[in-house]
């Protein structure tokens, strides 16, 4: 392995894996070819990536490189290793990508945080429990009782129709990159395992387009995401 490229993850009871963004780094070292360590840590760990001099991860070591959010490790990937696959199929899908991921992470992650916070009480360290449960009732103002009491099939299925502009690019193709993966399949991705990892609640149904693109993704990298620790939906 090489010990030069090391990840920071967030990890949960059981190895759950719980942060969408650390999926994407690690799709994004998987997807150019990079052999690289990770380094889990828990919510009440923040001293272990304090040199980064930030408080959340991913963040990425590469050959004494230190790069941290998820956005910023794709680019940094890609411009540093430029004879492995691309992650963007040209500068302009770049830049399109990039609003793409800000529409991805405000109008689709974001709705659908408040109705998996719940289940995430389920999976984080008794050690973290204090901080998490700070920390998302002063983001979301209610308590855990509150949010479950406030979640139901018919909010999920609002949530859904965020997705339709993404399945009606899967409609036409196997990936959002085409014929393979790039960088905007692993940001919608990286959803779907963080929700796998937390909440036993199917977010999308076995007939839906996402369901089989999921599967695809899923499959990539021998296996690398099916065999993360999750719900089997």
């Amino acid at each position: 392995m090489n010990m030069k490229t090391s990840l920071y993850d967030l990890v949960g009871i059981e190895d759950r894996r719980m942060s969408p963004f650390c999926w994407r780094a690690k799709l994004a070292l998987a997807h150019k070819n990079i052999e690289f360590k990770i380094i889990t840590m828990k919510f009440s760990e923040k001293e272990l990536i304090a040199f980064s001099g930030q408080e959340q991860v991913p963040v990425l070591v590469d050959d004494g490189q230190t790069v941290y959010d998820s956005w910023e490790i794709a680019c940094y990937l890609d411009d540093k290793y430029r004879d492995a696959p691309g992650l963007f199929a040209a500068e302009s899908t770049r830049t399109m990508t990039r609003i793409f991921n800000h529409w991805f992470d405000e109008f689709v992650i974001l709705k659908l945080f408040p109705l998996m916070v719940p289940d995430n009480f389920d999976v984080v360290h008794p050690e973290d429990m204090q901080y998490y449960t700070e920390s998302r009732m002063a983001w979301l103002g209610k308590t855990r009782e509150q949010l479950t009491a406030d979640r139901d099939e018919e909010k999920f299925e609002e949530w859904r129709l965020t997705l339709e502009p993404i399945r009606e690019h899967l409609r036409q193709q196997e990936f959002l990159g085409g014929a393979s993966p790039l960088f905007a399949d692993y940001i919608v991705f990286s959803m779907f395992m963080w929700a796998r990892a937390v909440s036993p609640w199917p977010i999308i149904r076995s007939d839906d387009v996402l369901y089989e693109w999921r599967e695809r993704m899923l499959d990539l990298y021998d296996g690398m995401a099916r065999k993360s620790p999750g719900y089997l939906y």
